[in-house]
């Protein structure tokens, strides 16, 4: 069971909502707009799973903006990028699944990224997603962060 959130982000022009499951808790994050975590069954002992969400000025260009993301994924320690999609249409969208070696305490971690590239009427931004969880969880607990992440949705306000 899961609820629906949502944000206005004014100075950007937009709004956006995400769905979480009903039991994660929102955690104070002055780097970002909305942090959420929880327990999606991942093994004892592993980072809890947590997913943030920030809109950032972008590349005027979708493409270049989504290189830098990839670039930066790929300068993580032992980062390997396991699966990356990109799309066009209303608002175009990029998204990766990479596993590291976390600097701080030497731990594998996986992240998945979902950016989506919105031409707002204030300029380009980018609406992303940013989902972690330990190396070791099951496949089940990384779909599950995988639909917390990839249920952005993202409207224009009305000018």
């Amino acid at each position: 069971m899961s609820v629906e959130i949502r944000r206005d982000v004014l100075d950007a022009g937009l709004a956006f909502s995400v769905r979480v499951p009903r039991k994660w808790l929102e955690y104070p994050n002055d780097q970002a707009l909305l942090t959420f975590a929880g327990d999606l069954g991942q093994p004892e002992g592993t980072l809890r799973p947590s997913v943030t969400w920030n809109v950032t000025a972008a590349d005027v260009k979708a493409k270049a903006a989504f290189a830098g993301i990839k670039q930066n994924l790929l300068s993580l320690p032992d980062a390997s990028l396991v699966t990356e999609v990109s799309g066009t249409g209303e608002f175009p969208h990029y998204s990766a699944l990479v596993v590291f070696r976390n600097g701080d305490t030497g731990a594998a971690q996986t992240t998945l990224v979902h950016a989506q590239h919105i031409a707002s009427g204030v300029g380009p931004v980018l609406v992303g997603a940013l989902g972690n969880c330990g190396g070791a969880a099951s496949v089940e607990v990384i779909q599950a962060l995988s639909e917390v992440v990839h249920s952005t949705t993202v409207t224009l306000a009305a000018a």
